[in-house]
């Protein structure tokens, strides 16, 4: 008898509820029947006289038993388990917060999917080695995202909310604003962790879709790509405060800006001045900004905290100076008696910025000192035409 002759010509592998069927030519599976038939054949035509006779009269008594090889094609197979790997593996994703019309709703994680070819291909050879063509589950590697829901289920309520306003005349600048919201929008901070302003949107450049619009250059307004985005990171800087996080890095701009109070600014240029904050209040947090017209606003979302509690922040000029003398430049292109005023002098001021605590009753319950701020004074700027000396003939 001849073991191995089995009917059987398909290989079936599952996972999940899901089969795949592959004939055997598709696998390269088949039998070394030749050599077995051979073997079969050469049975009592070998050896002498008295050990042919042995080993005819032990086939008929017992059966002798001659099994089949079987082969395969690895290469065929892998190819097999790529094409169940593209449907089975499935990115797994973080657990995230929507926030729409100031409603809270958490998005539910999604557990990864990988499918091991090495794995299954030498699980697989070793089952076909040994004859067994039932079924084949596939071992298929679960992985967890990084954030599950419950790690960010006690994102519940707004606890630092702050709006500026804009002016929608200039296009480009507004457009620089709703791109550099749309960059921190939805961002989720677990606890200890740091965010920064300057990774958050990138380099501000053309390429990477920023508009040229004003921003502060040596106390003037030049046009560069990305001015504006300092509007969303003082709004986020105000919001940030609110919430009571720590603040690892802010630097406030050179001069007084038109849409926040002194000392409630943060500037921020390409890598070498940056906002950055840290997620301190032992719960993770999300950032979510809008535009709304001509507003832009901020909001940190995390867990509620004592009800009726309220945060405000007050900023106090303390000192103010006066610019002193004006800066020169000297033109040949003007008469010698004319002079343009480039720049307008502008005060210099100190200023504190205290945030308070107030509880449920309206009783004061922490005043603290956040920040003390120089914007230094700036002088006049004039063009003056040239004396020009004349030549004697």
């Amino acid at each position: 008898a001849i073991d191995g002759m089995i009917p059987i010509k398909k290989e079936v592998l599952e996972y999940d509820g899901n089969a795949w069927e592959y004939d055997f030519e598709k696998l390269g599976i088949g039998f070394n029947t030749e050599e077995a038939i051979n073997k079969a054949y050469s049975i009592g035509r070998s050896g002498n006289i008295f050990y042919r006779l042995y080993s005819i009269i032990k086939t008929r008594i017992n059966e002798h038993q001659i099994y089949l090889e079987v082969y395969f094609d690895r290469d065929l197979m892998t190819e097999a388990l790529k094409n169940i790997k593209q449907q089975v593996d499935r990115q797994e994703k973080n657990a995230s917060v929507q926030f729409l019309d100031r409603k809270i709703t958490l998005v539910t994680h999604e557990t990864g999917k990988r499918l091991d070819i090495s794995k299954n291909i030498d699980n697989w050879t070793t089952k076909l080695e040994v004859k067994d063509f039932t079924t084949f589950n596939l071992i298929v590697d679960e992985i967890d995202p990084e954030i599950k829901e419950s790690d960010i289920n006690h994102i519940e309520s707004i606890i630092g909310k702050f709006s500026t306003k804009f002016n929608q005349g200039d296009a480009n600048r507004s457009y620089n604003i709703k791109l550099a919201c749309s960059k921190i929008n939805g961002i989720l901070l677990m606890p200890g962790q740091d965010f920064s302003m300057n990774k958050s949107l990138g380099p501000r450049t053309s390429e990477n879709g920023y508009k040229d619009a004003p921003v502060i250059l040596k106390n003037e307004l030049v046009k560069s790509a990305g001015g504006g985005v300092c509007q969303v990171t003082t709004t986020l800087y105000n919001a940030v405060l609110l919430s009571k996080l720590k603040v690892v890095e802010r630097q406030h701009h050179s001069m007084p800006l038109g849409y926040i109070d002194m000392g409630r600014d943060a500037t921020i240029a390409e890598d070498y001045i940056d906002f950055k904050f840290r997620n301190s209040n032992g719960y993770p947090i999300a950032i979510f900004s809008s535009v709304t017209g001509n507003v832009v606003s901020v909001y940190i979302l995390g867990k509620d905290r004592e009800a009726g509690m309220d945060v405000v922040l007050k900023s106090q000029v303390v000192e103010e100076y006066e610019p002193q003398g004006e800066e020169v430049e000297y033109s040949d292109e003007i008469p010698e008696d004319v002079r343009i005023v480039i720049r307008e002098p502008k005060n210099g001021y100190k200023v504190l910025l205290y945030r308070e605590t107030y509880g449920a009753d309206g009783v004061l319950l922490l005043r603290e000192k956040i920040s003390e701020d120089i914007y230094a004074p700036v002088k006049s700027k004039v063009k003056v035409g040239r004396k020009i000396t004349q030549e004697m003939p």
